[in-house]
């Protein structure tokens, strides 16, 4: 029989159970009754918070463009290195790549172009953003001369050849150990404050591990 969920509560679980068909851009294929059965509640109570299909999307999309804007309480700009600043962009980069698939995206474009085009200025503002900070770190290593936009690049075709399993399992190389190793040549390249460990804290990487199992499992 099927589970019910408070209301207060059942945005935050749709969500998280559905981004995996949400990253795939699998959702735009089910109708409200198959949602609702993947989510092991009744149509009703799914009708309680979202009242159509465009609305999972509005509010998944409202979120995200939440989570892209740099939080004020970290100085990107900031000139005195700082591994919590990294630790921060870093974060923002991977959960981003994670979650916005470009299948998702072009999926978006064709059944809501407005949500689409929001998604992307937000992605772009980002994107900006990173880069001013790289430009600062770049510019107090004075042993790396490199473009902080094709760092960017980099980092993001990196991230997204490590979500692609058939990859990862010919490439021989744990998830963890990647994002481990990754962090660190990352850190090294824009430069890291000579009292500071470089190695990526367990805490930041159980997070990391624990937004792949949810997206991707």
């Amino acid at each position: 029989m099927p589970k019910i969920i408070q209301k207060d509560k059942l945005n935050q679980t749709l969500l998280i159970q559905l981004l995996p068909k949400i990253r795939s851009g699998d959702l735009f294929k089910l109708n409200t009754d198959e949602i609702a059965k993947l989510l092991n509640i009744s149509k009703a109570t799914l009708y309680r918070v979202y009242p159509n299909k465009e609305a999972i999307f509005e509010n998944f999309v409202s979120g995200m463009i939440e989570f892209l804007k740099i939080d004020k309480k970290i100085n990107l700009k900031q000139t005195k290195r700082n591994n919590e600043e990294f630790e921060h962009v870093f974060f923002k980069l991977f959960v981003t790549e994670l979650i916005i698939s470009n299948d998702f995206l072009e999926k978006l474009k064709i059944n809501n172009p407005i949500l689409e085009q929001k998604i992307t200025n937000s992605l772009n503002q980002q994107d900006k953003k990173i880069i001013e900070f790289y430009v600062e770190r770049l510019n107090n290593n004075q042993n790396v001369n490199v473009n902080p936009r094709m760092l960017l690049i980099q980092q993001q075709a990196t991230l997204q050849y490590m979500l692609n399993p058939k990859r990862m399992i010919n490439g021989n190389i744990s998830i963890r150990e990647f994002i481990t190793s990754f962090y660190q040549l990352q850190l090294k390249v824009i430069g890291n404050d000579s009292n500071k460990n470089d190695s990526i804290s367990p805490e930041l990487l159980d997070k990391l591990m624990h937004k792949l199992e949810e997206t991707l499992f």
